[in-house]
Protein backbone atom coordinates (compact mmCIF):
# COMPACT_ATOMS: atom_id res chain seq x y z
CA UNK A 1 0.00 0.00 0.00
CA UNK A 2 2.82 2.33 0.88
CA UNK A 3 4.35 1.83 -2.55
CA UNK A 4 1.03 2.61 -4.24
CA UNK A 5 0.60 5.77 -2.15
CA UNK A 6 4.12 6.86 -2.92
CA UNK A 7 3.54 6.21 -6.60
CA UNK A 8 0.30 8.19 -6.49
CA UNK A 9 1.95 11.18 -4.85
CA UNK A 10 4.78 11.02 -7.34
CA UNK A 11 2.21 10.90 -10.16
CA UNK A 12 0.42 14.00 -8.86
CA UNK A 13 3.72 15.74 -8.34
CA UNK A 14 4.72 14.73 -11.86
CA UNK A 15 1.52 16.23 -13.27
CA UNK A 16 2.05 19.48 -11.42
CA UNK A 17 5.63 19.52 -12.55
CA UNK A 18 4.63 18.78 -16.15
CA UNK A 19 2.04 21.57 -16.06
CA UNK A 20 4.59 23.95 -14.57
CA UNK A 21 7.14 22.91 -17.18
CA UNK A 22 4.60 23.40 -19.97
CA UNK A 23 3.81 26.90 -18.65
CA UNK A 24 7.51 27.68 -18.46
CA UNK A 25 8.02 26.46 -22.05
CA UNK A 26 5.04 28.49 -23.19
CA UNK A 27 6.44 31.59 -21.48
CA UNK A 28 9.84 30.91 -23.07
CA UNK A 29 8.17 30.59 -26.48
CA UNK A 30 6.37 33.89 -25.91
CA UNK A 31 9.60 35.55 -24.80
CA UNK A 32 11.47 34.21 -27.83
CA UNK A 33 8.63 35.29 -30.10
CA UNK A 34 8.67 38.79 -28.61
CA UNK A 35 12.44 38.98 -28.93
CA UNK A 36 12.19 37.82 -32.56
CA UNK A 37 9.56 40.47 -33.26
CA UNK A 38 11.69 43.15 -31.59
CA UNK A 39 14.68 42.12 -33.70
CA UNK A 40 12.51 42.10 -36.82
CA UNK A 41 11.23 45.60 -36.05
CA UNK A 42 14.81 46.81 -35.54
CA UNK A 43 15.89 45.24 -38.84
CA UNK A 44 12.90 46.79 -40.65
CA UNK A 45 13.67 50.20 -39.15
CA UNK A 46 17.33 49.98 -40.25
CA UNK A 47 16.24 48.94 -43.73
CA UNK A 48 13.70 51.77 -43.97
CA UNK A 49 16.45 54.25 -43.06
CA UNK A 50 18.56 52.90 -45.93
CA UNK A 51 15.57 53.19 -48.27
CA UNK A 52 15.10 56.83 -47.32
CA UNK A 53 18.75 57.54 -48.03
CA UNK A 54 18.78 55.94 -51.49
CA UNK A 55 15.23 56.65 -52.68
CA UNK A 56 16.37 58.82 -55.60
CA UNK A 57 18.55 56.02 -57.04
CA UNK A 58 16.26 53.02 -56.58
CA UNK A 59 14.81 52.97 -60.11
CA UNK A 60 17.95 51.73 -61.86
CA UNK A 61 19.34 49.80 -58.89
CA UNK A 62 21.39 50.37 -55.77
CA UNK A 63 24.21 48.24 -54.38
CA UNK A 64 23.06 45.56 -52.00
CA UNK A 65 26.19 46.32 -49.94
CA UNK A 66 24.20 49.26 -48.53
CA UNK A 67 21.68 46.92 -46.92
CA UNK A 68 21.91 46.51 -43.13
CA UNK A 69 21.59 42.71 -43.54
CA UNK A 70 21.28 40.10 -46.29
CA UNK A 71 18.10 40.33 -48.40
CA UNK A 72 16.70 37.09 -47.00
CA UNK A 73 17.00 38.35 -43.41
CA UNK A 74 15.28 41.60 -44.33
CA UNK A 75 12.56 39.65 -46.18
CA UNK A 76 11.94 37.55 -43.05
CA UNK A 77 11.88 40.64 -40.83
CA UNK A 78 9.34 42.31 -43.11
CA UNK A 79 7.18 39.18 -43.03
CA UNK A 80 7.30 39.01 -39.23
CA UNK A 81 6.36 42.67 -39.03
CA UNK A 82 3.50 42.09 -41.49
CA UNK A 83 2.21 39.17 -39.43
CA UNK A 84 2.37 41.39 -36.33
CA UNK A 85 -0.04 43.83 -37.98
CA UNK A 86 -2.69 41.11 -37.79
CA UNK A 87 -2.00 40.22 -34.18
CA UNK A 88 -1.92 43.79 -32.88
CA UNK A 89 1.88 44.06 -32.80
CA UNK A 90 1.89 47.25 -34.88
CA UNK A 91 -0.72 49.99 -34.46
CA UNK A 92 -0.09 52.18 -37.52
CA UNK A 93 -2.97 51.60 -39.98
CA UNK A 94 -0.66 52.24 -42.95
CA UNK A 95 2.00 49.87 -41.65
CA UNK A 96 1.07 47.08 -44.05
CA UNK A 97 1.33 49.37 -47.08
CA UNK A 98 4.69 50.65 -45.86
CA UNK A 99 5.95 47.10 -45.29
CA UNK A 100 4.72 46.05 -48.74
CA UNK A 101 6.56 48.96 -50.41
CA UNK A 102 9.72 48.10 -48.49
CA UNK A 103 9.37 44.44 -49.47
CA UNK A 104 9.05 45.36 -53.16
CA UNK A 105 12.07 47.64 -52.90
CA UNK A 106 14.28 44.65 -52.14
CA UNK A 107 14.29 44.08 -55.90
CA UNK A 108 16.14 47.37 -56.37
CA UNK A 109 19.19 46.19 -54.47
CA UNK A 110 21.58 44.64 -56.97
CA UNK A 111 25.23 43.59 -57.08
CA UNK A 112 27.89 46.24 -56.71
CA UNK A 113 28.81 45.99 -60.40
CA UNK A 114 25.20 46.36 -61.55
CA UNK A 115 24.75 49.36 -59.25
CA UNK A 116 27.86 51.01 -60.71
CA UNK A 117 26.53 50.51 -64.25
CA UNK A 118 23.21 52.02 -63.16
CA UNK A 119 25.01 55.01 -61.63
CA UNK A 120 26.95 55.60 -64.85
CA UNK A 121 23.73 55.41 -66.86
CA UNK A 122 21.99 57.87 -64.54
CA UNK A 123 24.96 60.25 -64.83
CA UNK A 124 24.78 59.98 -68.63
CA UNK A 125 21.07 60.79 -68.53
CA UNK A 126 21.73 63.75 -66.24
CA UNK A 127 24.38 65.26 -68.54
CA UNK A 128 22.59 64.31 -71.79
CA UNK A 129 25.40 62.08 -73.03
CA UNK A 130 23.73 60.35 -75.98
CA UNK A 131 26.89 58.40 -76.82
CA UNK A 132 26.88 56.54 -73.50
CA UNK A 133 23.08 56.18 -73.44
CA UNK A 134 23.25 54.25 -76.74
CA UNK A 135 26.18 52.06 -75.61
CA UNK A 136 26.11 48.35 -74.83
CA UNK A 137 26.74 49.04 -71.12
CA UNK A 138 23.76 51.38 -70.99
CA UNK A 139 21.61 48.76 -72.71
CA UNK A 140 22.66 46.22 -70.06
CA UNK A 141 21.80 48.66 -67.28
CA UNK A 142 18.38 49.27 -68.84
CA UNK A 143 17.85 45.53 -69.14
CA UNK A 144 18.68 45.19 -65.46
CA UNK A 145 16.16 47.95 -64.65
CA UNK A 146 13.50 45.91 -66.47
CA UNK A 147 14.52 42.85 -64.46
CA UNK A 148 14.13 44.91 -61.29
CA UNK A 149 10.54 45.72 -62.32
CA UNK A 150 9.82 42.05 -62.97
CA UNK A 151 11.35 41.00 -59.66
CA UNK A 152 9.35 43.69 -57.85
CA UNK A 153 6.19 42.25 -59.42
CA UNK A 154 7.12 38.78 -58.20
CA UNK A 155 7.84 40.16 -54.72
CA UNK A 156 4.45 41.91 -54.74
CA UNK A 157 2.68 38.64 -55.48
CA UNK A 158 4.77 36.84 -52.83
CA UNK A 159 4.03 39.47 -50.17
CA UNK A 160 0.32 39.60 -51.01
CA UNK A 161 0.05 35.80 -50.82
CA UNK A 162 1.86 35.81 -47.49
CA UNK A 163 -0.46 38.49 -46.12
CA UNK A 164 -3.53 36.68 -47.41
CA UNK A 165 -2.37 33.47 -45.70
CA UNK A 166 -1.68 35.41 -42.49
CA UNK A 167 -5.17 36.92 -42.61
CA UNK A 168 -6.67 33.46 -43.16
CA UNK A 169 -4.65 32.03 -40.28
CA UNK A 170 -5.87 34.86 -38.05
CA UNK A 171 -9.49 34.30 -39.02
CA UNK A 172 -9.17 30.56 -38.47
CA UNK A 173 -7.70 31.18 -35.02
CA UNK A 174 -10.60 33.48 -34.15
CA UNK A 175 -13.11 30.90 -35.40
CA UNK A 176 -11.40 28.17 -33.35
CA UNK A 177 -11.53 30.39 -30.25
CA UNK A 178 -15.22 31.12 -30.77
CA UNK A 179 -16.04 27.46 -31.35
CA UNK A 180 -14.14 26.45 -28.22
CA UNK A 181 -16.00 29.06 -26.19
CA UNK A 182 -19.35 27.87 -27.56
CA UNK A 183 -18.41 24.27 -26.90
CA UNK A 184 -17.53 25.08 -23.27
CA UNK A 185 -20.78 27.01 -22.87
CA UNK A 186 -22.90 24.19 -24.26
CA UNK A 187 -20.99 21.58 -22.28
CA UNK A 188 -21.67 23.48 -19.03
CA UNK A 189 -25.36 23.88 -19.95
CA UNK A 190 -25.74 20.16 -20.74
CA UNK A 191 -23.98 19.22 -17.47
CA UNK A 192 -26.40 21.31 -15.41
Amino acid sequence: MHAAGKSCRHGIGGQISATTNQNMLSNMDNTQELQGLAQARQRVQEYQQVLQGVAAWLTLGVSETLLPAPKDEIRQALRLAARATFTGGLTDPTALDTLRAAYLSLANFVTYEEANAATRLQAAFDRGDRTYISSRLAAQAMERAQCIEQEAGALAREFDAYVKNSESDGMLSEIDTLLSALNRKFMSVSND
